[in-house]
């Protein structure tokens, strides 16, 4: 017995007992039919606590010879126009060659050769949308509004047999592709209002939604923001999906490091003008209307609470020091620092007081530590840097030898504490 080893997958790994199926792995099924052959496999790279993925494929084990065959659609002198991002359909036919025949469409200008595009074909069938056409038409170097006067052709294969190709028999076929030129046309802005403030944190991850109507099909779109009015303008930022939606979705700390990056100070405002542009490849067109909008970066509490959200008694903490400090009118922000591994940086700078809320082994990150140490580092006699930490496992955490986070200077220098034991009997934990 003979046979011819065909890899069929990229998933590389020993098959292993499954509890209750038996086996998952390359391969655990095979079947076949129609001149196919379809291996299937199944496995749990998706992670842990995740239904298992089945896979299959096709293999082709049975080829027919080619037969002759023609093209059918579209007629020879057709003309396609593409558009960016647009969905209109355009497709191409030709007759069977084979039951097993695999195709490959080919376009060249002025001919055939040489081949400008190339694609598979889906049976003997292409479906190409006006916006992949666009794309195809750009990479190879073509404006928006030019053309490409050449042919389109079709090649049957075999499949590694000899004599496996066979052209159309009345290819190549004429036909001329246009890069679109996008209209542009009035358009209005929507939201937010008129005369909106926005705030932003850097402790803010909400979403900031602006949206407008759409101009012409397969324009982009550009959100400017001008201070004090559009004509001067601060902020330019393309619109979701590449540009071409008619929405911008910001997240309010991104847009808070934004302003800062302008200049702004936290209490800042920036007071102005949104509008949007629409854009084809050669001219623009600006919304209709200009919409008033003030970018406030809040300004800083006194205080600022540093906690694991992913510790329930840490979360406790922060709602009683937080209401503590309200009835005591200190104002303050939260920041959720996360567990021991975070890797979010922050600067404490500007606070009065940093505290640090600790549970159990949760006590801080390495990366919090650093900034915690910049933070100390730049008191002054006159404008003091303050530090409270509240946790259990503060010395084992910090001046253990063998710890992760060990930073003995940080312990002994900055906190003043030097960590003796752990239960040591009766005495309980010595820091």
């Amino acid at each position: 017995m003979t046979w011819t080893d065909i890899e069929a997958a990229d998933h590389h790994f020993k098959p292993k007992n499954l509890p209750g199926i038996n086996t998952m792995g390359d391969y655990i099924s095979i079947t076949s039919g129609n001149g196919k052959l379809w291996p299937v496999w199944m496995d749990d790279k998706a992670g842990p606590g995740v239904q298992f993925n089945i896979w299959t494929t096709s293999v082709q084990i049975a080829t027919y010879p080619l037969n002759t065959f023609n093209l059918n659609t579209p007629s020879a002198g057709s003309r396609i126009v593409s558009f960016p991002n647009s969905n209109t359909q355009y497709g191409f036919t030709w007759d069977t060659s084979a039951s097993t025949a695999s195709y490959k469409w080919v376009f060249g200008s002025p001919t055939t050769s040489p081949r400008k595009i190339t694609l598979p074909g889906s049976g003997n069938q292409l479906n190409v949308t006006a916006g992949q056409l666009d794309n195809l038409l750009a990479g190879i170097g073509l404006a928006q509004g030019d053309s490409l006067v050449g042919q389109w052709d079709v090649w049957a294969f075999r499949n590694n047999q000899a004599n496996d190709s066979l052209k159309a028999s009345n290819g190549p076929r004429s036909i001329t592709l246009k890069r679109g030129v996008p209209s542009l046309t009035a358009f209005n802005l929507n939201s937010p209002p008129s005369g909106t403030t926005i705030t932003t944190s850097v402790f803010n991850n909400s979403q900031i939604n602006i949206n407008w109507t759409r101009s012409g099909a397969g324009v982009t779109y550009k959100w400017k923001f001008g201070n004090p009015t559009i004509s001067n303008i601060r902020l330019s930022v393309p619109a979701d999906n590449s540009g071409y939606d008619t929405s911008l979705t910001l997240i309010n700390n991104a847009l808070d490091g934004i302003l800062s990056g302008l200049g702004l100070n936290p209490g800042d405002s920036l007071v102005g003008q949104w509008s949007v542009w629409a854009y084809n490849a050669t001219d623009s067109l600006k919304a209709s209307q200009n919409y008033a909008l003030t970018l406030k970066r809040q300004a800083k509490g006194d205080v600022i609470i540093a906690y694991d959200s992913t510790v329930t008694g840490c979360r406790t903490s922060r709602d009683s020091v937080a209401n503590n400090l309200s009835n005591l009118g200190v104002t303050f922000d939260l920041y959720n620092r996360k567990g021991n591994t975070g890797t979010a940086s922050i600067s404490f700078r500007g606070y009065k007081k940093v505290i640090v809320l600790g549970e159990g082994t949760s006590i801080m990150s390495n990366i919090l530590k650093d900034s915690l140490k910049s933070y100390l580092a730049a008191g002054t006699a006159s404008v003091k840097s303050k530090l409270i930490i509240f946790g259990e496992d503060v010395g084992y955490h910090l001046d253990r030898t063998g710890s992760t986070y060990l930073d003995t200077t940080f312990a002994r220098g900055s906190l003043g504490f030097s960590f003796i034991a752990d239960r040591p009997g009766t005495l309980g934990t010595e820091d």
